[in-house]
C-alpha cells in the first residue's frame, strides 16, 4: 500500500474512533449535566462521592499529602478505607487548574468530570485492545458498543458519579492491553535476556500497580491474570518450551506491581495484605511454570504444570493458615462473597445478578445490559473455544478475563461495570466475523473478506450487527443518563443549617482541611442520623456523624432510632457524644403515592429487633378472588424514637383511630414462611373501647394496631431529653404535611 493510502486508512480509522469517543463523552455528560450543575451548587449522583470529595478537598489544601485517619468520619475518627489513586488524580487536576487554595465549588466541578473522562479513555482502550487482538473492524465495533451499552459501566462513568469504579475499569483495560502486547512480542521468538525481560515488565507491572492503588480489592484482577497464564501454559506447553519470555515478563511485572503497592499503599489499608500475597503469588506461579518447562522440556504434557500450580497454591494456603490465620480467613471471606448470602441481600450491588430484585429473574440481564449480554456472553464462550483451537494467547486473555467477569457479575452484580467492556469485546469479535461472512468490505483493511454463498448475505450481516448489537441499546442508554440526585433540597438545607447554626465540633472551622498529625483531635460532639446520610453531614455540613456509609456506627444508630425507652436512647446518645439528632421522612414507615415505604426494616435488622415487633404485612381478600397486602403497625412502633421524633416532633400526640385485628397463619410457597391472613379488622374511634374489645377476645392471634404509620392509635408521650431545633421548609402532603427533615438538640 502506498504512503498516501496508508495515511488515508489511518485517517478513516481514527476518524471513526474520534466520532465514537465524541458520542461516548456526549452521552455521559449531556444527560446528567442539569442535575449535577444546579443553581444551588454541584450535586453528585451517588452518596459515596461526597466522601471522595471530602478527601480531595483535604488533599488539595495539603497537596500532595492525603488524609489517612479522618477525625470527621466518626465519633472517634476512622482510618480511611479507600485506595488513594482516584482521589489523588482529582486532587492533582484541581491543583493544576486552581491551585492549593481552590474553592470547594472548583474542586467539586473537577471531580464530576473525572469519571466521564475515564469512561471515554476506557472506550479508546477497548478499541486498542480489540484492534490488537482481533483487528481494526472488531476494535471499532467493540469501542462503539462500550460507548453506548446501558448498564453499570455507563452508570459509573456519568458526569457526577464521583467514585473510583471508572478509574478501575480504565486501569484494568490498560493492564490487559499491556499484557496482550507482551503475548505478541513473545511470539516473535525465544531467548529474551533478563535485561530485556525487566524492561518489558515495567509497563504491565506499573499498570497493574496503579490498578491496585485505585481499588483495595484489586487482587481480583491479579487472580484473573493467574488463571489466564496457567491456562495458556497448559495449552502451549506441548508445542513450545520457551515462549519468548512471557512467563518471565509476567513474573517481573508482578514484582513491579508489588513494589508499587509497598511504596504507595498504606499498610493499614483494607486488603493490603491480599494485594501483597496476590502479586507475590503471581510472581511465584510464573517462576514455577517457567522452571517446570525448562526442567521437563515438554515431557509429561500438562501434568507437571498442573502439579506445580496446584502445589504452589496448596503450599501458600497452608503457610497462610499457619502463619497468618487472620489473613487466610479474610481471603476465604473474599472468595465466599461471590456466593449468595442473606446478609448481603440487603446491599443492592452485592446481590447476585439473577436475584437483584430479591427473587429469581431470568430476564434481569436484559434490564441491565439489553442485547449486549445476549450477544456478548455467547461470543466470549465461542472466543474461548477459538483461542484454544488456534492457540492465540491474546484471544485467550480477552476470553478468560471476560468469562471471569461474567461469573463474578452473576455472583455479585456490582462487577457489571467490568462486564460491559468484556461483552463489547466479545461482541466486537463476533460482529467482525459476521461482517466478514457477509462479505462487507473494510476499506483499506488487510483482512481478506469472503462472501457467503446465499442471497442478501451482505445486507443480512449488516442488519444482524446493527439491529441486534446496537439498535436495542441506544435509547435505554440515553434514558439511564437522566436520574435524580440523592442530595435533595431539604438535605442541602439541613446540612447548611448545621454548618451555620451549630458550634464547630473541633472549635475551628479550618480544622476540616488541616493536615492531621498522628494524634488528631476528638470531636466535642457528634450528630446522630441514619448511616445513609453520614457523608452528607460530613462533607456538606462539616459535622461528625455517628454512623456513615461504611456502616461504622450503624448498630448504634439503629438501636437509638428503634429504642422504645427514652432513657435507653439518651444513654446511647451520650455514649457517642451526640448533641444533635436528624430524623428524615425516609426512615420511618409511610404510605404515600408511591406505596408503602421506609427504611425502618433495615434499621430493625441492624438493631437486632424482630421486624414483627413493630409492624407486619397482613393479607385480606381483594374482592376479585385474590388477596391484597395490608401493612399494619403495632403499638411498639409508635413508641419508637424515630416515630416520636419525626411524626410527633418530640411532643405529645393524641391517639387517632385504633384497629383490632385477628388473624390466622397460613403456609406460603416459600419454605418455612407463613402469611398472616386477616380474619377480622375492626376500627374504633376511641382507644379505650379498642382495648376492651381486645381483652374480650382473650388470648390468641389478635392485636391492637394502627393503619397509618404517622398517626398513632395510642397516646404518645413527649420527649424530655431532646428539644426541637429545626424543620426543613419543604413539607409533603402525603405525609400529613410533615417536614422532610427535622433536627433535635440534646437537653432543654
Amino acid at each position: 500500500m502506498s504512503f498516501a493510502g496508508r495515511l488515508g486508512q489511518i485517517g478513516r480509522e481514527y476518524g471513526l474512533l474520534g466520532a465514537i469517543l465524541v458520542i461516548a463523552g456526549g452521552i455521559r455528560v449531556w444527560g446528567p449535566r442539569a442535575e449535577v450543575f444546579t443553581p444551588d451548587g454541584v450535586s453528585l449522583l451517588e452518596p459515596d462521592g461526597w466522601y471522595h470529595l471530602r478527601l480531595v478537598e483535604s488533599q488539595v489544601h495539603n497537596f500532595p499529602f492525603r488524609v489517612t485517619h479522618d477525625p470527621y468520619a466518626s465519633p472517634d475518627g476512622m482510618f480511611v478505607p479507600i485506595a488513594p489513586l482516584f482521589d489523588t488524580v482529582i486532587a492533582t487536576a484541581a491543583v493544576l487548574t486552581g491551585g492549593t487554595s481552590a474553592s470547594p465549588d472548583h474542586i467539586a466541578r473537577v471531580a464530576t468530570l473525572v469519571p466521564p473522562v475515564a469512561g471515554v479513555l476506557a472506550v479508546a482502550l477497548v478499541f486498542l485492545l480489540g484492534r490488537l487482538a482481533f483487528g481494526r473492524r472488531a476494535g471499532l465495533l467493540a469501542a462503539a458498543l462500550t460507548a453506548i451499552l446501558p448498564g453499570p459501566f455507563l452508570d459509573r462513568t456519568l458526569l457526577g458519579y464521583v467514585d473510583h469504579h471508572a478509574l478501575e475499569v480504565l486501569l484494568a483495560l490498560t493492564v490487559l492491553l499491556a499484557f496482550g502486547r507482551e503475548t505478541l512480542r513473545a511470539a516473535d521468538g525465544p531467548g529474551a535476556s533478563w535485561r530485556t525481560i525487566a524492561r518489558r515488565a515495567l509497563w504491565p507491572g506499573s499498570a497493574l500497580g496503579l490498578y491496585l492503588l485505585a481499588w483495595g480489592s484489586g487482587a481480583f484482577l491479579v487472580a484473573a491474570l493467574a488463571v489466564w497464564l496457567l491456562v495458556h501454559a497448559l495449552l502451549d506447553d506441548h508445542r513450545r518450551h520457551d515462549d519468548g519470555g512471557l512467563m518471565r515478563v509476567a513474573g517481573g511485572a508482578s514484582l513491579v506491581a508489588l513494589a508499587w503497592v509497598i511504596a504507595f499503599q498504606h499498610p493499614d489499608m483494607h486488603r493490603y495484605w491480599s494485594q501483597v500475597v496476590a502479586t507475590a503469588g503471581l510472581a511465584g506461579l510464573c517462576l514455577a511454570i517457567d522452571r517446570v518447562r525448562i526442567v521437563t522440556r515438554g515431557r509429561g504434557g500438562a501434568w507437571p504444570l498442573l502439579a506445580a500450580g496446584g502445589g504452589l497454591a496448596a503450599a501458600t494456603a497452608i503457610a497462610l493458615a499457619v502463619m497468618a490465620p487472620r489473613l487466610f480467613d479474610a481471603l476465604l471471606f473474599d472468595i465466599g462473597r461471590f456466593a449468595p448470602a442473606p446478609e448481603r441481600m440487603s446491599v443492592l450491588e452485592a446481590r447476585p445478578l439473577f436475584l437483584f430484585s430479591g427473587e429469581w429473574n431470568a430476564w434481569q440481564p436484559w434490564a441491565f445490559f439489553r442485547t449486549g449480554f445476549y450477544v456478548g456472553a455467547p461470543a466470549l464462550v465461542l472466543l474461548l473455544l477459538a483461542s484454544i483451537r488456534r492457540r492465540r494467547p491474546v484471544w485467550l486473555l480477552v476470553a478468560v478475563w471476560g468469562l471471569l467477569m461474567l461469573a463474578a457479575t452473576i455472583g455479585q452484580n456490582r462487577f457489571g461495570y467490568y462486564l460491559v467492556p468484556a461483552l463489547a469485546l466479545g461482541a466486537g469479535w463476533l460482529g467482525a466475523r459476521v461482517l466478514d461472512w457477509g462479505g462487507v468490505p473494510e476499506q483499506g483493511g488487510p483482512e481478506v473478506t469472503r462472501r457467503a454463498s446465499m442471497p442478501f448475505a451482505r445486507e443480512l450481516s449488516v442488519v444482524a450487527v446493527a439491529g441486534i448489537a446496537f439498535g436495542p441499546n441506544l435509547e435505554p442508554a440515553l434514558n439511564t443518563t437522566v436520574r435524580g440526585t440523592p442530595l435533595t433540597a431539604p438535605w442541602r438545607e439541613a446540612t447548611t443549617w448545621l454548618r451555620e447554626a451549630t458550634p464547630e465540633p473541633f472549635g475551628d472551622a479550618g480544622y476540616y482541611v488541616a493536615r492531621y498529625d498522628r494524634d488528631p483531635r476528638v470531636a466535642g460532639y457528634t450528630v446522630m442520623a441514619w448511616w445513609d446520610y453520614g457523608y452528607w453531614l460530613l462533607q456538606q455540613g462539616r459535622r461528625v456523624p455517628v454512623a456513615n456509609p461504611t456502616q461504622s456506627g450503624a448498630e448504634v444508630a439503629a438501636r437509638f432510632f428503634s429504642a422504645l425507652d427514652e432513657r435507653e436512647a439518651l444513654a446511647l446518645l451520650d455514649g457517642v457524644r451526640a448533641r444533635y439528632v436528624v430524623a428524615d421522612f425516609e426512615v420511618p414507615f409511610s404510605i404515600g403515592a408511591s406505596g408503602f415505604r421506609g427504611k425502618y426494616h433495615a434499621m430493625a435488622a441492624w438493631a437486632g429487633v424482630d421486624e414483627t415487633r413493630d409492624h407486619a404485612v397482613y393479607f385480606e381478600p381483594d374482592g376479585a378472588g385474590g388477596v391484597r397486602a395490608v401493612p399494619l403497625f403495632h403499638e411498639t412502633y409508635y413508641r419508637s424514637m424515630i416515630f416520636r421524633l419525626y411524626a410527633a416532633g418530640g411532643a405529645a400526640m393524641a391517639p387517632s383511630r385504633a384497629t383490632v385485628v385477628r388473624w390466622r397463619t397460613q403456609p406460603t410457597a416459600v419454605a418455612g414462611v407463613t402469611a398472616r391472613m386477616l380474619v377480622e379488622a375492626r376500627d374504633f374511634e376511641e382507644v379505650g373501647e379498642a382495648r376492651r374489645y381486645l381483652a374480650a377476645l382473650g388470648p390468641g392471634a389478635s392485636a391492637l394496631v394502627g393503619r397509618d404509620p404517622l398517626q398513632p392509635p395510642v397516646a404518645v408521650e413527649p420527649l424530655d431529653g431532646l428539644a426541637h431545633a429545626w424543620d426543613s421548609p419543604q413539607r409533603y402532603s402525603d405525609l400529613h404535611g410533615l417536614p422532610a427533615i427535622r433536627i433535635f438538640v440534646r437537653g432543654r
